[in-house]
């Protein structure tokens, strides 16, 4: 029995996953995102149907898959993480699920792509745990990851939640959704602007990275010291609160 289940299964060759892929990747999506490129690139996106493809299925972060980050944000949120036990659980199971997603994806890359014939590109891009395209591999080592730090960084603030140094990095967490869109607009934007966003060098790379971080705590505390939200986050608070019932 044994001998016959071993002839009845088997890993997909190249040419399976080939078919599989481009029957996934590009049955409905031929106006679609092209991950493959040097730079993503995607077709269409300033037409109603391409922006309503980019941002709910097939986008650079499209609203499914990335919806389940919301989700779990949201329910770690509701976590009692003062209580370190609970933060223990968090770390544990997030770094625990992050290492069992990596070591999955290099195994089944290691294995599937042994003569195969199958580029080494499309093997990483289905079964290894990069962002583009986000698939389930990558979902659970990103949301493991993320799950690790978010306890850890919790568990650092509750232990020096009076030192003077974590007070700066408090108040970056508070202007994350600035921040974000800061890095992307103005971190990026100036790069590009100086030809310097593609094709540099690691330790450039690094140090592009480490002034815009320094640059935005430092900007992060001095507008918490005047402010008590940040810019977007403003806007975002006066759009979502509700509005009090006149008096």
């Amino acid at each position: 029995m044994a001998r016959r289940l071993g002839r009845a299964t088997r890993w997909p060759s190249g040419r399976d996953l080939r078919g599989s892929r481009w029957r996934w990747y590009r049955a409905d999506l031929q106006k679609g995102t092209y991950f493959a490129e040097p730079r993503p690139t995607y077709d269409g996106l300033w037409t109603p149907p391409g922006m309503v493809r980019h941002l709910f299925f097939n986008g650079f972060h499209p609203v499914v898959p990335w919806l389940a980050f919301l989700l779990l944000g949201m329910v770690i949120g509701r976590q009692d993480m003062n209580d370190r036990s609970v933060r223990r659980r968090v770390f544990m199971w997030g770094a625990g699920v992050a290492l069992a997603a990596e070591g999955v994806s290099w195994l089944l890359i290691l294995t599937i792509s042994q003569g195969s014939g199958l580029e080494d590109q499309e093997v990483v891009a289905l079964l290894g745990t990069g962002p583009m395209p986000p698939l389930p591999l990558y979902m659970l080592a990103g949301a493991g990851t993320a799950s690790a730090v978010i306890a850890a960084a919790v568990d650092v603030g509750k232990r020096y939640e009076n030192a003077a140094w974590l007070r700066p990095l408090v108040a970056t967490g508070q202007l994350a959704l600035t921040l974000y869109v800061g890095h992307v607009v103005l971190g990026m934007g100036m790069l590009e602007a100086i030809g310097r966003l593609e094709h540099q060098t690691l330790p450039f790379a690094l140090l592009a990275a480490a002034a815009f971080c320094a640059a935005g705590v430092v900007f992060a505390h001095l507008w918490r010291s005047r402010f008590k939200r940040g810019p977007l986050e403003a806007i975002m608070r006066r759009l979502t609160e509700p509005r009090r019932p006149a008096a």
